[in-house]
């Protein structure tokens, strides 16, 4: 392995003879900033922003045997590169986080007999960095209004799948995370023992038993229907109930979120 390799759809690109030496990428994603020029206020009223796509740019080598052998390799490499859909890219330097990324293009900067100078170019349309190996942790309690505290040690906010396991009939449960205001989420349904609720705020998903069952989400309670994430640091969960009592597991899973 050189000093810096890629893993791209879990190969090295070192595999196919191209050996990386720069990665070129912003320490911080591009944001869109939405705005609105209110008559007779001063300057421009941000709406919200959000963050945007970004590029990925590694620039190395790739060698062969001779001119004929060179231009085999890099038809090679090419199609390997290329994919209808993202594809997680590790950079060995970075061995605890992967990129969502598509090869896009490669610019051929200097060529020679059997070796050539690439830069290959992938595009993260999600331009954040997951953590490879996920955060899964499980809270038990029969107590109602139960805290607990959680630290995300990420760089941005994370939408956790929550999964809630009810140890006995329950008609309502909510979720909320004290840290943040106003995230919490409600929800009345005839829980019967051993269903399982699984809320995923990423992809906007309410499964009871995995089956797709949003009915009853912002019943019950304060009438709240938000999904639940974890901004950077520490964050206090809190579980409960209209119900007389509570006996549940709330387990979260995520991946934490880096900007590079």
């Amino acid at each position: 392995m050189s000093k810096l390799d890629i893993s791209f759809k879990s190969e090295l690109l070192s595999t196919y003879n191209f050996w990386a030496s720069k990665v070129f990428m912003s320490p911080l994603p591009s944001q869109k900033e939405i705005s609105i020029d209110i008559p007779k206020i001063q300057g421009i009223t941000q709406l919200y922003k959000k963050f945007t796509s970004r590029p990925m740019k590694i620039k190395g080598f790739i060698y062969g045997t001779s001119q004929a052998n060179l231009d085999d390799k890099i038809d090679d490499l090419a199609e390997f590169l290329y994919s209808e859909n993202d594809e997680p890219l590790i950079r060995n330097n970075f061995p605890d986080r992967y990129y969502n990324a598509q090869y896009n293009d490669y610019v051929e900067i200097d060529k020679d007999w059997a070796s050539a100078q690439l830069e290959l170019k992938f595009t993260l349309n999600d331009p954040f960095g997951y953590s490879l190996t996920p955060v899964n942790e499980t809270e038990t309690t029969t107590a109602k209004n139960h805290n607990w505290y959680h630290n995300n040690i990420g760089h941005f906010y994370s939408f956790p799948i929550v999964t809630i396991t009810f140890h006995q009939n329950q008609s309502h449960i909510y979720l909320m995370n004290n840290t943040i205001a106003g995230c919490r989420f409600d929800i009345t349904k005839a829980f019967l023992i051993n269903d399982v609720l699984t809320v995923w705020g990423k992809d906007l998903s309410i499964k009871v038993n995995n089956v797709h069952s949003p009915a009853g989400f912002g019943d019950g309670g304060t009438g709240t229907a938000e999904y639940i994430l974890f901004k950077k640091g520490i964050n206090q969960l809190q579980v409960g109930t209209d119900d007389p009592t509570i006996n549940v597991s709330v387990n979260i899973n995520y991946r934490y979120v880096y900007f590079h």
